[in-house]
């Protein structure tokens, strides 16, 4: 008797890799609940504590702030649903999305623009085709870092835009993200001690008294000068350089993209035939680990 083996469509290929949600998601999708659940519930119950209180002013009370924090709820509802069901799976030939309401696939080969951002936290990337687009968001995923330097190794370098700006703010590890933190310190630098004397000022002479309205954000800007001074303090005020990038990786500094261009060393098919086993396995200068993030 030969032995049958079950087979479903929807069985990964051997070279596909799937992100879920990070955990990270659960548990502020519970406390959330919890927590605004618990809200609703004292909000309609406060009214009935005062019997004085007119009825039509409990109504509308309690009615407004069960809509504030119904939202909050239902937020937090999404984030459980999202956890559950949204991933991405990745392979040498498709991407695959599965959201909370929608699937979306996209071939890699039919991809003709990727736009790399930096915002929200974490960036993103999205793929156009001819009628599709995709929208990834690398701080909904676990191992996002692994995720961006996948689809900057698979892409073809002259799809990909933007992706100085998405290195900047997402990837520390690199060049361009520490020159723009040494210009955003340099900044704060400059604005603290005029800051600091004008605060001083304020505190004992305020004709006008906008007191209360300038403290607040001079105080803060204050302290994001003095972390830029204890930052480049900490860094010995050595101001990030090229040639001090090239020195650490022995004298080369890898093009970004460059393995978009052309093939493995071993002669292997192109990138785009290459699942992300083989993409991880090759080492890539300048490709952004998004879980390095502070």
């Amino acid at each position: 008797m030969i032995p049958t083996i079950a087979t479903s469509r929807n069985q990964p290929r051997p070279n596909e890799r799937t992100y879920r949600s990070p955990k990270a998601c659960l548990l502020i999708g519970l406390v959330g609940l919890v927590f605004f659940s618990f809200l609703i519930g004292l909000t309609v119950t406060l009214p009935q504590l005062e019997p004085d209180s007119p009825v039509a002013y409990s109504i509308l009370f309690a009615t407004i702030c069960a809509c504030v924090f119904g939202a909050g709820s239902v937020g937090s509802i999404y984030l459980l649903v999202a956890f559950q069901r949204r991933r991405l799976s990745t392979s040498d030939e498709i991407v695959r999305y599965v959201g909370v309401v929608r699937r979306k696939a996209v071939p890699l080969a039919e991809i003709t623009r990727a736009v790399w951002g930096g915002w929200p936290v974490g960036g993103r990337l999205m793929l156009y085709t001819n009628g599709e687009r995709l929208v990834i968001q690398f701080g909904n995923y676990t191992d996002p870092g692994d995720l961006a330097s996948f689809f900057r190794a698979v892409l073809p370098i002259e799809v990909q835009e933007r992706y100085e700006r998405f290195e900047s703010t997402c990837a520390p590890a690199t060049e361009a993200f520490r020159r723009r933190q040494g210009r955003e310190d340099r900044f704060f630098i400059v604005l603290l001690p005029l800051l600091g004397l004008g605060l001083v000022v304020l505190a004992f002479w305020d004709p006008y008294d906008i007191r209360q309205w300038c403290a607040a954000p001079m105080a803060f800007t204050i302290v994001m000068g003095i972390k830029a001074v204890y930052t480049r303090w900490r860094a010995g005020w050595d101001v990030p350089s090229e040639d001090k990038a090239t020195s650490e990786h022995g004298g080369q500094v890898a093009e970004p993209g460059a393995a978009a261009e052309g093939g493995r060393d071993d002669g292997s098919s192109s990138p785009q035939r290459r699942g992300p086993r083989a993409v991880a396995e090759q080492p890539q200068a300048n490709v952004p680990r998004v879980s390095e993030l502070p």
